[in-house]
């Protein structure tokens, strides 16, 4: 793969095309043999914006290559020419932390709703944030 020195993702939300903050996101890189790479997650800036530098995918595979000897044979330049960029979704334990910081922080509450109602809109997140609360 010929990956640039950096790759940048821009998140915008759906209907005002304003950027979203604050929204982990995954890049997954194709072997063409073994296993794929993850590399991340980043968070998006204020701007909405997460950045893949080539350096840190080439760390990241390194890193994966030593601890899992087996898995893992393809460097960077081996990978497909295509790429997968994707949010990185919370395990549900996780939500169940989130959904308690929210009701004690109601300052970051409209930020969580906003993260929230992106995830459902695409369909990634399927629980109401009322269903969240009783998690707590």
């Amino acid at each position: 793969m010929k990956f640039p020195e950096t790759l940048t993702v821009t998140i915008l939300e759906r209907d005002t095309n304003l950027p979203i903050e604050g929204l982990a996101v995954v890049l997954e890189l194709f072997a063409t043999r073994k296993n794929n790479y993850i590399i991340g997650p980043v968070v998006s800036d204020s701007s909405g914006q997460v950045k893949f530098t080539r350096d840190e995918c080439e760390r990241s595979i390194k890193a994966a290559k030593e601890m899992f000897l087996m898995d893992h044979i393809d460097d960077l330049e081996e990978c497909e020419e295509f790429l997968d960029v994707r949010l990185h979704i919370l395990p549900s334990t996780s939500l169940r932390c989130c959904s308690g910081i929210t009701r004690r922080r109601r300052s970051g509450e409209s930020d969580f709703k906003t993260r929230l109602s992106f995830l459902r809109h695409w369909g990634i997140l399927k629980t109401r944030r009322s269903n969240l609360r009783t998690f707590a």
